[in-house]
């Protein structure tokens, strides 16, 4: 086990160690439950020599001993027993409450990743680690840890057993093991490197799956489902590949290891019978430690078994852990803006930011906006329009240069503070599973339902919501599916409603609707826009036209600035884009 893995079983003990009564509760347990086992055995001792062997021998049976000794015999088993079933019953809570709380503890730590996090990790692979990885780790919690511990006691107890029973049959028994160990020793290192790239490639799997299902029909209309499910072949290959030789490293420890215990049972009886005819053992003992042997072997290859799932558990683990790990979105803001609204505006100084350092992608933009003003930003695709907005929701942070909001600057002010003070709507919906009134809600946790009702209608949402089976309780699944896509934007807009910011930010607010519903959504808009600092991302000249400035956007530039007016006037870029002479997007 090499220093990650062991770092990572230590952290999970000390997850469940927040159990510690519990856990004091099953060990105990576990204690008796071995020590009763192994008296019980060692009453075949006294059972064959005191009563089996002298009727054998014509000796006068002492038959009222031997009923005692068998019925004390079956007191210890059955208190074996009981302790060890509810050993196991608390070992059951224990690991549930500590997939529980890791779970929790992954997917409160996710919320708090930043979005550049989420730019190198695919949903699929992901939820691998929510899935697959989780699930194999509470295999290994549930049924392989207690069965670690309990099989380490049983070994303990029935080691000490046999040196009061006999030294010389326990060395026979501890050569025995060694070879057994030794043969499963190699078989776990070999499958070790298949599981760890079994579970990676799942992730791979997962995640190209994922990807495929969310676009199924772009797939379609490119004629794409032959290649796409080449592809996929190709990861499942992989993974099969893998699988299989962790499995065929995996399935051999037991029929090797039970082959080899029957030849060391066989060995045993045979330094038995020569130790007997020598007159160092008794046949009792002999009998009550091959019986030990069996017990013995028992644990051994419980723990071989288990120490592979305990391989796979603390790769899923790593993967786990590397999530919890990641570093935690940066906040050293404790400024807040006095006031509801804004008072000032918003001002790019001097920006620099780059997704990679060496590939700038805003290249040293200023611009202001006055409070209550409206901003657009026109360009092609790549100028850097939608980065604008992730640095001003503190998304990314700038590599040089400063944003202010009020005159203060965004590193100052708490996210939570920052990103509540902006609504925003995307091009691209996106619903969440549950009612409409839930993904409204969204935009403001706190509002009641009337205050969504007259959201939704202010943006003329409230005309089709109200039409649909259950209204605004009407469920929401697989991101709005049955929705179309006006409808989804309407509802997308009505969330930016409820949450009365004082700044909105647009991304082609209405690019994906019908002329019609463009025209519900603009007078919508026009009483949504009332009192607040608008910032758009424009890809129709014919929404940016009402801006009070307009800033033109190339490579990562700002080339040219102004109303549209002056920007006609100029006859630069922007004219030419709105005459036609070259295409925006």
């Amino acid at each position: 086990m090499k220093h990650t893995d062991l770092k990572n079983l230590l952290r999970l003990l000390r997850y469940m160690g927040e159990r510690k009564l519990f856990l004091l509760c099953a060990g105990v347990c576990t204690i008796v439950s071995s020590v009763c086992a192994v008296h019980g055995t060692n009453l075949l001792r006294p059972i064959i020599n005191d009563c089996i062997v002298p009727l054998i021998g014509d000796g006068s049976p002492e038959f009222g001993l031997l009923f005692r000794m068998i019925v004390t015999m079956g007191i210890y088993y059955l208190v074996s027993a009981l302790t060890l079933l509810a050993e196991t019953e608390i070992m059951i809570f224990v690991c549930n409450d500590t997939i529980f709380r890791l779970r929790r503890d992954m997917f409160s730590h996710m919320q708090r990743l930043p979005v550049s996090w989420f730019d190198t990790h695919s949903a699929g692979e992901i939820m691998s680690r929510y899935n697959s990885d989780i699930d194999v780790l509470a295999n290994m919690l549930k049924q392989g840890l207690p069965q670690l511990v309990s099989g380490a006691v049983t070994i303990v107890s029935i080691l000490i057993s046999m040196v009061m029973l006999s030294p010389p049959l326990l060395a026979v028994v501890l050569i025995c093991t060694a070879v057994i160990v030794m043969v499963n020793t190699f078989l776990f290192r070999r499958n070790k490197k298949y599981q760890r790239r079994q579970q990676s490639v799942m992730g791979d799997v997962n995640g190209f799956a994922v990807e495929t299902i969310r676009n199924h029909d772009i797939m379609k209309h490119f004629a794409m489902e032959e290649e796409t499910a080449g592809r996929f072949d190709a990861l499942n290959g992989e993974y099969v590949s893998a699988s299989m030789n962790s499995q065929l490293y995996a399935g051999s420890i037991f029929p090797l290891g039970s082959g080899l215990s029957n030849m060391g049972f066989a060995a045993i009886a045979l330094a038995g019978v020569l130790l007997a005819a020598r007159g160092m053992t008794d046949i009792g003992t002999i009998a009550a430690f091959l019986q030990h042997y069996k017990r013995f072997y028992t644990p051994v290859m419980q723990i071989s078994r288990q120490v592979n799932n305990l391989i796979a558990a603390l790769s899923g683990a790593e993967r786990i852990f590397s999530v919890m790990d990641a570093p935690a979105e940066e906040d050293e803001g404790t400024t807040v803006p006095s006031g509801g609204g804004l008072a000032e505006g918003i001002a790019f100084n001097d920006v620099f930011f780059g997704y990679q350092k060496d590939a700038p992608v805003i290249k040293g933009i200023s611009f202001e906006l006055k409070a209550g003003g409206k901003m657009a930003i026109v360009g092609s695709s790549g100028a850097g329009k939608s980065t604008v907005i992730y640095l001003l929701n503190r998304f990314y942070e700038p590599g040089s240069g400063d944003i202010t909001i009020d005159g203060i600057s965004v590193r100052q002010i708490p996210k939570g503070t920052l990103r509540g003070m902006i609504s925003i709507v995307l091009q691209d919906t996106h619903l969440f599973t549950g009612t409409i009134m839930d993904n409204i809600r969204f935009g403001r946790p706190d509002a009641s339902d009337d205050e969504i009702i007259a959201a939704a209608k202010k943006v003329h949402a409230d005309y089709f919501i109200s039409h649909l089976p259950m209204g605004y309780k009407t469920p929401i699944t697989e991101d709005g599916s049955m929705l179309s896509e006006g409808q989804k934007q309407l509802i997308s807009i009505a969330r930016a409603a409820v949450s009365d910011a004082p700044i909105l930010i647009m991304d082609e607010a209405t690019g994906m609707v019908d002329t019609r519903t463009e025209r519900l959504i603009g007078e919508g808009l026009k009483a949504l826009m009332e009192r607040r600092t608008i910032l758009m991302v424009a890809h129709r000249l014919e929404t940016v036209r009402s801006a009070d400035i307009i800033a033109v956007m190339k490579d990562g530039l700002i080339t040219e600035i102004g109303s549209h007016e002056t920007l006609m006037q100029e006859k630069g870029l922007y004219y030419e884009l709105n005459m036609g002479s070259k295409e925006l997007l």
